[in-house]
């Protein structure tokens, strides 16, 4: 894990289907209903748009690793994890099975937000393919962070 080369993430099969029938929803939508649709229709349509930009924001593009950091590169910013105190274990992917979303992407540009499972408790996940082995990250006083393991 010494590298601070940028590991740009890739999404897996199922979140591409997932992020296409999106693309593919949302432009229907406007042009079933923008055109001659009334103004609750078009409210919703712009609301989904943005909703749908917010997630294009915040969704992971890249992981990088510095010797006292791991980023987590956005579209607009950077999440920096500070690991002067932290614990990194390296997992296998199953330790995911049964964690249940509380408020976080369906898939959408990978897999990433807030999660709960019994294994770690309250934890957020920044995934975007299924396979291979997990980093949880443990900071003192914070929720764990996981992301695939790139490095």
């Amino acid at each position: 894990m010494g590298t601070y080369q940028k590991h740009y993430l890739k999404m897996d099969k199922l979140a591409r289907i997932i992020t296409m029938l999106t693309y593919v929803f949302i432009i229907l939508l406007f042009v079933f209903l923008f055109p001659s649709g009334t103004f609750i229709a078009k409210a919703s349509l712009v609301a989904i748009l943005l909703f749908f930009g917010v997630l294009i924001f915040l969704a992971p593009i890249y992981i990088q690793r510095t010797p006292n950091s791991i980023v987590i590169g956005k579209l607009l910013h950077k999440k920096v994890i500070d690991l002067s105190s932290a614990t990194i274990d390296q997992v296998p992917m199953d330790i995911l099975e049964g964690a249940i979303r509380t408020c976080a992407s369906g898939g959408i540009f990978g897999y990433w937000g807030y999660f709960y499972s019994k294994a770690l408790g309250h934890f957020r996940l920044y995934i975007t393919y299924r396979t291979g082995n997990l980093l949880i990250i443990r900071r003192s006083g914070k929720k764990p962070i996981v992301i695939n393991d790139v490095f």
